[in-house]
């Protein structure tokens, strides 16, 4: 860890500077021992100096992470000998998965949310004065039957964790991040609205549906794309009459285009203007929905069984986003984007290994939790510093198992030429195919490096 950093708080975003120099600027400030003996005192994880200084504790972990399937006591003890040239105990080791360490974690890790990200790197040419795209949703761990009275299950599972995620893909970075139990509703969940400005996208999944969340976002200048919920009740926009209600299984039966773009009044009591977007399924498509929603219910017995209805042969969508700016036809398009979390939650479990956790101390697995996201977190700032390559996260993860040891170097030029020889890897070994015959949804919505003021690219 290097010795002296530039505060988040002092950094200057709008500096001329590349890519790289970027990025090894917001790592030289995140992994070095005084900020991170700063954060260790504050939250009481450092009252004495010890064997184990939270600075090598921290990447330990974080390369235990990168380099074992499975953060046991062992593989961080291996790494500590490895790493650090440390003969530490198990007992030592387990010492540090205490109350203070959660919240030095949990510290650290909003700390790298909250101040440090890129430089506007990227833009949909489909939303020109969109800068931040935001997608929330959650995953499920299971976790040691005996944590249920800490994070309550669901079903038939009585301990499960789950982690509310909010991420900018446009950007490419993780904004947000809240451990609770699995029984707590997404609608219930309102940590994304502090990430709203008036630059910003927010495209959730049908749980986080709600008419408060849609009017305090449009309050703050921001805008939202969300699938609609069919128990929302619709009101004609050009009246506000008790018995003006839409009948939209009738509209959409009448409907004689494919798309159907309509404004809208949205909730009952209070009824919010806003915008709703139908396009209609191919044969094809309303037959794969049809088999999907019967999968869905073997699976899930709080499934009642339905009908299919006229709703079934659309996809519907509202937004506060005018027709000037996002099309009936792009609207799809931009929410498909949406699927960019499923992709990193893959990123995680899959590949960072964040998947059941069967030890019984709650504090060493919510810090482990932090530890794989600080880890995302990594590996996404570096992928994204790369604006002529679209690099897929899962393969960067192996290249991150070769290199990610020499993040930990002592000086801030020998950090800027190992992010520079890791961005020559994943350019070489982890970019993606451009699929010119079947485009990405990215694509598709000219995603793709911001222009300054004078219309020329950013420098790489």
């Amino acid at each position: 860890c290097r010795e002296s950093y530039v505060p988040f708080s002092t950094q200057t975003k709008d500096s001329p500077v590349t890519n790289i120099t970027e990025v090894t600027n917001l790592l030289n400030n995140f992994l070095n021992e005084s900020l991170i003996e700063e954060i260790a005192r504050r939250t009481g994880f450092l009252k004495r100096l010890r064997a184990i200084s939270p600075c090598d504790f921290l990447k330990c972990e974080i390369l235990t992470s990168l380099k074992e399937q499975v953060n046991s006591l062992r593989n961080v003890k291996i790494t500590f000998h490895g790493e650090c040239s440390l003969k530490v105990s198990r007992t030592a080791v387990s010492n540090k998965f205490s109350a203070a360490g959660v919240e030095f974690f949990k510290e650290t890790t909003n700390a790298l949310f909250n101040h440090a990200s890129l430089t506007h790197r990227f833009q949909f040419a489909a939303l020109p004065g969109i800068k931040h795209v935001t997608v929330t949703d959650s995953s499920e761990i299971k976790l040691a039957d005996k944590l249920e009275g800490i994070f309550k299950g669901i079903r038939n599972t009585k301990s499960i964790m789950k982690l509310q995620t909010s991420v900018d893909f446009l950007q490419g970075t993780l904004v947000g991040l809240e451990l609770t139990s699995g029984n707590c509703p997404d609608q219930g969940y309102k940590g994304y609205l502090n990430h709203v400005s008036h630059d910003t996208l927010i495209i959730n999944d049908l749980g986080y549906f709600d008419n408060e969340s849609f009017s305090e976002i449009d309050n703050k200048g921001g805008f939202f794309l969300s699938r609609y919920f069919r128990r929302a009740t619709l009101y004609n926009a050009k009246e506000k009459k008790e018995d003006d209600k839409i009948n939209l299984v009738q509209i959409l039966r009448k409907a004689s285009s494919s798309v159907v773009d309509i404004p809208i009044f949205l909730g009952s009591t209070q009824r919010f203007p806003c915008r709703l977007i139908a396009l209609r399924l191919s044969k094809k498509e309303y037959e794969k929905r049809v088999l999907n929603q019967k999968r869905q219910r073997k699976r899930d017995p709080r499934m009642t069984q339905e009908i299919p209805t006229e709703l079934d042969k659309w996809s519907i969508l509202v937004t506060n986003l005018s027709a000037e700016q996002l099309s009936a036809e792009m609207a799809w398009e931009v929410y498909a984007c949406r699927w960019q979390i499923e992709l990193f939650f893959k990123l995680l479990k899959s590949e960072c290994n964040l998947v059941n956790f069967t030890h019984q101390n709650p504090l060493r697995t919510q810090i482990e939790v932090y530890i794989k996201y600080i880890v995302a977190w990594i590996i996404m700032m570096i992928v994204m510093s790369i604006t002529e390559k679209e690099i897929s996260l899962s393969k960067a993860v192996s290249v991150f198992r070769q290199f990610g040891s020499k993040l930990f170097v002592k000086t801030y030029d020998a950090l800027y030429f190992s992010i520079k020889e890791i961005v020559d890897c994943l350019v070489i070994h982890a970019a993606k195919d451009v699929r010119r015959k079947r485009p990405s949804s990215k694509q598709k919505i000219g995603w793709g490096p911001a222009e300054n003021k004078t219309g020329k690219q950013k420098n790489a």
